[in-house]
């Protein structure tokens, strides 16, 4: 059931965010980086940047008529998805988490239900991290959290 929520998430962000960053790019003529390795189901542990994983956080049911068999009733997966990117300077950093969450909002407005994979996405709270930076070679890294409800009718 989550599994099949990450893969459905996943298979929409494949299918979809290629184009939704070009859109940005060719609107504001910039370029943006591409994840590198793919979008993980797990945490990425790689040093490769930018990065984006999906990752469970919970899941809620919610049940109708409660006179019925519960055999029919909602699932509410709670992701999150986590974009992490390093580079030499702050706005170089931010301003590629802030066109990634661009684009995440501009699919989710194209499709709520992710192509139909779902009966309705949400999306919640983005919460940028604070800018870390590394001793060894200086880089600056930050990540973006974005939460995401994912309904399902299970039956």
């Amino acid at each position: 059931m989550m599994e099949d929520a990450l893969d459905g998430v996943k298979a929409y962000f494949d299918a979809s965010l290629e184009t939704a960053l070009t859109a940005i790019e060719t609107a504001r003529s910039v370029t943006i980086p591409r994840i590198v390795g793919g979008i993980a189901t797990r945490t990425d542990l790689s040093y490769q940047f930018p990065k984006m994983s999906l990752l469970p956080r919970g899941v809620n049911h919610e049940y109708g008529d409660t006179d019925a068999p519960l055999k029919d009733f909602w699932s509410l997966y709670d992701i999150d998805i986590v974009i992490t990117h390093t580079g030499s300077d702050y706005d170089t950093v931010q301003d590629a988490l802030c066109r990634y969450y661009e684009a995440i909002v501009n699919m989710t407005i194209a499709s709520w239900t992710y192509g139909d994979r779902f009966d309705q996405v949400t999306l919640g709270d983005a919460d940028f991290s604070a800018m870390m930076e590394s001793q060894e070679d200086r880089r600056l890294g930050q990540s973006l959290y974005i939460s995401l409800e994912v309904r399902a009718y299970e039956h």
